[in-house]
């Protein structure tokens, strides 16, 4: 995630300009009637410490949006199944095992630590993995598992933002057929298998060791929750 480094080996400019990085409790919303604290390590992005500009930034479609589209298509498909065909999953850390690389104009970005940890007074970090508050942190990991989709697993961005398919050849060709969906919203999957299984899709890419997912399991209810969504499957 970074690489501590003593204050006084730092150039007095990156001292200057390191970010301070602060602990952020959220409620996160786990059903409709239960909620639990989360604490998440973010960046202080206030203009006054992230000074980027003219960079690119993540650019997401409505989650709803994306996922109601995916299931349209599925459903045009006899194989479909939405109680056996359909999964959600969620990559873990997202942001935190995403390298990340220099600034456009090549300067590293260093960060403080939080005010709590042993070396805030010694040490500044220079960090090397996305971090959560920062502008253009979104856009690196997108990034970054697009590129795992792409050219590890031969996923292929549809035309429809937020979809990907997988074909068992050239997309669309007379002879290729499909084999899976997946709407994605930023780390939350939802794969549809239609000549394939879901879960052996999710597994691949685990197998693979590009990143470490959690299957969203419905509940007695057949009831989930995907980016902040209710989603009833019966």
């Amino acid at each position: 995630m970074k690489e501590s480094i003593p204050i006084d080996a730092v150039p007095p400019s990156a001292r200057r300009t390191a970010i301070p990085l602060i602990w952020r409790d959220t409620l996160k919303r786990m059903s409709e009637h239960e909620r639990i604290f989360k604490s998440r390590l973010c960046a202080n992005g206030s203009p006054h410490f992230d000074r980027q500009s003219d960079i690119p930034v993540s650019n997401v479609t409505v989650a709803q949006w994306g996922l109601c589209i995916t299931l349209c298509i599925a459903f045009t498909f006899l194989e479909f199944n939405p109680l056996t065909s359909f999964l959600l999953a969620d990559i873990e850390n997202a942001y935190l095992i995403t390298p990340r690389p220099d600034s456009p104009s090549g300067e590293p970005t260093y960060v403080r630590p939080p005010p709590d940890h042993p070396k805030y007074h010694t040490h500044i970090w220079l960090h090397l993995k996305a971090v959560y508050g920062l502008k253009d942190s979104g856009f690196i990991f997108d990034r970054h598992r697009d590129r795992a989709l792409l050219e590890v697993l031969g996923w292929v961005k549809s035309r429809v933002l937020g979809l990907w398919w997988k074909w068992s050849g050239q997309p669309g060709a007379e002879s290729s057929r499909l084999l899976s969906l997946c709407a994605i919203f930023v780390d939350n999957l939802a794969m549809i298998g239609i000549g394939a299984f879901p879960s052996d899709l999710v597994d691949e890419i685990v197998s693979k060791g590009l990143f470490t997912i959690t299957k969203v399991k419905t509940d007695t209810n057949g009831c989930a929750r995907w980016a902040e969504v209710d989603i009833e499957l019966r």
